[in-house]
Parts: C-alpha cells; structure tokens; sequence
C-alpha cells in the first residue's frame, strides 16, 4: 500500500467519523460511507489505520472486548476541522 493511500484512508476515517459525531460506528458500517467506498479499502486496511488511529488518540473504540465501535475524539475532530497544527499521523507530509 502506498504511502499516500495510507494517510487518504485515515483521512477518509476521521472525516466520516467527524460527520456522525458525537456518534459512532462499528467497522462494517464505516466501510460501506463515502470517501471509504470511492478508495475501494478493504476490512483488513481499515482495521490497520484504526488501531493508528487509536494509539494517537485520535478515535476511541467503545468495545474493545467486542464488534468495534469506534467514535472521534476531540483531538481527531481537532486534526479533521483543521482547528489545530496538523499532525503527521493523519496527514503525512502536509503537516510538515
């Protein structure tokens, strides 16, 4: 997976994420919405950026012992908004 893609796919998550807020979903649903379905990003993809996602406290998953149920955190809505300096995590080289 290219480099770029990587970070499109964390973008497209938050921003999906950001657009339910303060709600959440599970990864099955967040798979089948807009930016995610135009970049064709499989289970396995998703399921990687989340868990960078989560480990930058950029989204919360409500059901760790359980089906995922992931919702933004201030600190993702933050990065998303573009309210903040941007952080590398979720956009790469652009916020350098």
């Amino acid at each position: 997976m290219s480099t770029r893609r990587v970070y499109e796919i964390r973008q497209a998550i938050l921003g999906e994420l950001a657009g339910i807020y303060p709600g959440g979903r599970v990864l099955d649903r967040l798979l089948v919405t807009g930016d995610l379905v135009a970049l064709k990003v499989t289970r396995e993809e998703a399921f990687a950026e989340l868990a960078v996602l989560e480990s930058g406290a950029f989204v919360l998953d409500l059901r760790p012992q359980r089906d995922p149920y992931y919702k933004i955190t201030y600190t993702g809505l933050l990065q998303i908004r573009r309210e903040t300096a941007l952080d590398e995590t979720v956009w790469g080289e652009a916020a350098l």
